[in-house]
Formats: structure tokens, sequence, C-alpha cells
């Protein structure tokens, strides 16, 4: 990886916008049209009657192959030299791009509705050693200082994939229990994608030799790289995400309608909740003359007086390369199985938990979906909500975020350390949200009552009581 590509990561990373999770503003009780892509259940019970999201970006990148010394934002104009990094450890690579179109959700009764529109890409490297990807970004002779390291070495499974489509969905949720403190609401998102690019290459298997005296050669190799040409609609598939939620409320709910004059327009805090959702279950089909089926197996040497031998030519003089060309290739969405817990301090003081756990095996022809842990103490109200998510990727690779939201608009980092210090960066986010949100019910300002919002029991009254009042009339 040269100097150009490294800036051009960087960069774009810097300059445009930040990981899908979002997680300083997706578990926000009043920004529910980022919230369904985290557990559709947001839609459901949310502090906004009608949220309608204009347009945002979000970029993401991570990686521990390469890295920034001691850079901070005031360096963009200068980028410093980028530096690689060594050691035995595997290297990986994850960027996540999506630019948002029109959402709508609006939240009423014991129901959640909505759409939404999105562009998306991801690019997925794992399990690669140094050598590896020196070998394959510079596309350097093996007989090269850098590279003739890579015999000797066994590996299996080194992934690098890429995927980018389209998605228009629906949601749907639904509180299928109320009783005494406790909600339970479940909710999906059914997306019908558009396919954009797919690239997929999997070293299975490579078993390599070097035995110090000038003799090289791999003992067996089995890889298979897939793409299609670069083009809007040349894959089409369908997508969904499946959520739960369990609320402990602060009052009874058995009467609970939530931005409804049927509960006279009152809202009911929890105190806690507990989320799960399996996000991203899903293909894309890509069929046209522009798809490539590569399979390359076998073994050879490599003679180390050829020094104009490139990693790519000494893979096509050695081993047996079968191409099938217009072969439909089907690639698996980024699938990720995904908890939270909420809890409530009141006083608008929040502390959310989320884990994300990726669901798709590395010989699956597709992207994966980042594994990390996150702790996020937030404070909510109305007009103003700030969160300072930390962020554990790949459950060890700290970092701390922040993010703001006035009203409707939303801006945030997963990474603010280069706002403030110099510091070795392996990546950058921002993103950002713009909306329209009718927080209240019109109705419930007014005095005049339509048939629908008519009490559904035929006696008593429709009012929420706390729990702790409950407690001291039953003492009675």
């Amino acid at each position: 990886m040269n100097r150009t590509h490294l800036i051009f990561f960087f960069v774009f990373a810097n300059l445009c916008i930040s990981a899908q999770e979002r997680l300083g503003i997706t578990n926000s009780n009043y920004y529910c049209t980022a919230g369904i892509h985290l557990n559709p259940t947001a839609s459901v019970d949310a502090r906004t009657y009608m949220q309608l999201h204009l347009a945002g970006a979000n970029f993401y990148i991570k990686t521990n192959f390469a890295y920034l010394p001691d850079f901070s934002i005031r360096q963009i104009r200068n980028i410093p030299e980028p530096l690689r990094t060594e050691g035995g450890s595997k290297k990986y690579l994850y960027l996540n791009a999506s630019i948002e179109g029109p959402s709508f959700v609006m939240s009423k009764r014991t129901y959640g509705v909505g759409f939404f529109t999105r562009v998306r890409m991801v690019m997925d490297m794992r399990r690669v050693s140094y050598e590896l990807a020196s070998a394959l970004l510079n596309g350097q002779a093996f007989v090269s200082a850098e590279n003739r390291d890579l015999l000797g070495q066994n590996f299996k499974n080194a992934k690098f994939s890429s995927l980018s489509w389209a998605e228009y969905g629906v949601n749907f949720g639904k509180m299928i229990r109320r009783k005494k403190d406790i909600i339970i609401s479940v909710a999906g998102n059914l997306k019908y994608l558009t396919g954009i690019n797919i690239m997929y290459a999997n070293i299975l298997e490579f078993n390599s030799y070097n035995d110090g005296n000038g003799a090289f050669g791999v003992s067996s190799l089995n890889a298979k790289v897939l793409r299609n040409q670069l083009q809007w609609k040349s894959g089409r598939g369908l997508g969904m995400d499946l959520g739960i939620t369990y609320k402990i409320m602060e009052g009874y709910v058995d009467k609970y309608y939530a931005n409804s004059r049927m509960s006279n327009c009152d809202y009911v805090d929890y105190k806690c909740k507990v989320g799960l959702s399996l996000r991203d279950a899903g293909y894309v089909r890509f069929k046209g003359a522009g798809n490539t089926d590569t399979r390359v197996v076998g073994s050879g040497h490599f003679d180390p007086s050829r020094i104009d031998t490139a990693f790519v030519e000494a893979i096509e003089y050695n081993f047996k390369n079968t191409t099938v060309t217009g072969k439909p290739i089907l690639a698996c969405l980024p699938t990720a199985l995904t908890g939270q817990f909420d809890y409530n301090f009141d006083n608008s003081v929040y502390l959310n938990f989320t884990v994300v756990k990726n669901l798709v095996p590395t010989r699956i022809t597709g992207v994966q979906s980042p594994d990390l842990l996150s702790v996020c103490p937030r404070f909510e109200v109305l007009p103003l909500e700030i969160a300072m998510p930390l962020t554990l990727q790949k459950f060890r690779y700290p970092q701390l975020g922040l993010a703001l939201r006035l009203r409707s608009l939303v801006v945030g980092m997963d990474n603010i350390f280069p706002l403030f210090m110099k510091t070795d960066t392996y990546g950058f986010n921002l993103y950002f949200s713009i909306a329209v949100t009718i927080f209240r019910n019109p109705a419930c300002a007014g005095k005049r009552i339509s048939v629908s919002d008519c009490s559904p029991f035929k006696s008593g009254k429709n009012k929420i009581k706390k729990k702790k009042n409950t407690m001291s009339n039953r003492k009675r």
C-alpha cells in the first residue's frame, strides 16, 4: 500500500462522513429514523410523533495495517507520511459508508411504521499477514526484500471483499404486551436491494516454503476471486432486520397509547430496556456478462534469479487459473446479531451498552460486519442531546466518540482524539443527519377529540398511573 492509497482512505474518511452503527445517536429516543437501523423497534413508543429524515452521510474506516503518526486535524492540508505497522498480528481493514436519503417514521398508539432509502458500501479485509498485504497491494516481485518473507508462511482464509448496493425499505412494529409496568415490542425492516458492485477474494489455503538457500516454493494454493463490472442495477436482492425490545416502565402501562389522546397524551418513560436484533440478513444476486469467477489451484516454485517476476505473473505462470464469465454471483449482506441495554438514571441521563457480533463466515461470498462493544452515556432532552460512546472495535481496540443533536440536526464522530491532540491515527469518521420532526401529536394541543381518539374501554378512565402512587394506594 503506497502513500496515494493511504491518503485516499484517510482524507476521504475525514472529509466525508461514519460507521453504520453511529452509536452516539442510534440509541436516542428522539431520532428514530436512525435507531431503526440498529433495532427496528425504535419506531415503537418513540419520543417523536413523526420524523422525516431529509439527508445524511456516513463514512467509517479502521485498519491496523498502517497509520498516520502524530496526526491531528490541523494537519489535514499537509498529511504526514503514513507508516506501516509490523508484527505477527493479522492485518484488517474495515470501511463502511452510506448516503442516506429520505426516510420517515411515525409512532402512535401501539404501532410504529416507516420507510427508508440509502446507498451503502462495505469493504472488509481480514486475516491478512503484513507480507501478503504488501505483495497484493504493491504487486512487487517475490524476490524483493520486502515480499520474499511471504514464502515460508502458511495460512488459511485470508480475505478481501467489497460490496455496494442501494436499499429501499419499510418498517413496521407493534407492542405485543402491555401489562403493569412491562412493554414488549417487536418490529422488522423489509428491504429491496439494488446491486452496484461486488469483489470477493479469498485465499482458502496457502502453504509455502523458504529453505534459506535460495529455494522458494508453494506446496499448495487454493484461492478464488469473484467480481462484476461496477454498474448500477447489476444485481438485485432482498434483506431484512428483526428486533425485539423488553422495557420496564416507570408507570403502569395497561392503558398506555404512545403519542395519543387515548392515554391523555402522557408519555411514560422506561427505567431500563433490553433489545435484541438480527440485522442485514439477506443477499444480492449479481448477474450479467460482466461477472467473472476465477479459481486458482496448484503448486510451484519461484526462481530467485527472475527479478522481473511480479506476484500476479508468478501466479499465472505456476498455477492453474480457471475463469468463468457470465456466472451469477450470490453475495451475502453483513449479517450481525446486536444487543442493547439502556438504563435511565432520570434527570434525562441514560447509560447504554451495545454489542455487535458478526454472523457471516469468512468463506461465504460477501462482506462481514465488525465485532464491537460500546458503552455510551448520554444526556437527552427535546432540543438537545449529547452522547459520548466508548467503543471497543473487534472487542479490543478502544476509541472515544462524541455526538451532538440540536433538535433534528445531528453531527458526530466515533474518534475525537485527533481533534484535540496529536496521536497515531488508525482511522477516522464523521457523520451527520438532518430531519424535520413533529415531537408531539398536534391533536394533543387541541380540545377537539376525533372518533379515532376515543377510548376502547367501556368503563373507567384511561389514565396512566405511576407505580409509586399505585403502591401507596394499595397500602391504604
